[in-house]
């Protein structure tokens, strides 16, 4: 199992690195389209950077976990990615706000997601399934 915390903050060069589809909040069409699990920084493309989340299109629901829990910008995903007709958003707080482990995090959330097959029916569903062993 890969640590829990990389040593420094991760980066885009860091998912790069690692094989993660990454974007900035309004670059994030072509990742929707994928399939796949990704790590989206809530940022605009012409920011440095804020916080990472991730997500993951599953059929006509989006799969949406943020470290921080639901209670992170009123739980709802940002507007770029509020295209589909079902939404399933994480509930539990993974990490403490004061922290910056939120690029690791999304990034294991992310490879998570890669591994469902089928949209879970809650956010809390889907907060046990993004669980840590």
């Amino acid at each position: 199992m890969e640590s829990l915390h990389p040593e420094g903050e991760v980066t885009s060069d860091w998912l790069d690195g690692h094989g993660m589809p990454w974007a900035m909040r309004d670059n994030a069409d072509s990742l929707l389209q994928s399939g796949r699990g990704f790590v989206l920084n809530l940022d605009g493309a012409d920011g440095q950077g804020t916080h990472w989340v991730a997500a993951r299109r599953l059929g006509d629901t989006l799969l949406y976990a943020d470290p921080f829990g639901s209670q992170y910008f009123n739980g709802y995903p940002p507007k770029e990615l509020n295209k589909f007709p079902h939404r399933v958003v994480s509930t539990k707080a993974f990490q403490h706000p004061n922290t910056d482990y939120c690029g690791y995090y999304a990034y294991l959330f992310a490879k998570k997601m890669d591994g469902l097959t089928s949209p879970p029916s809650s956010g809390a569903q889907l907060s046990r399934a993004l669980e840590f062993n």
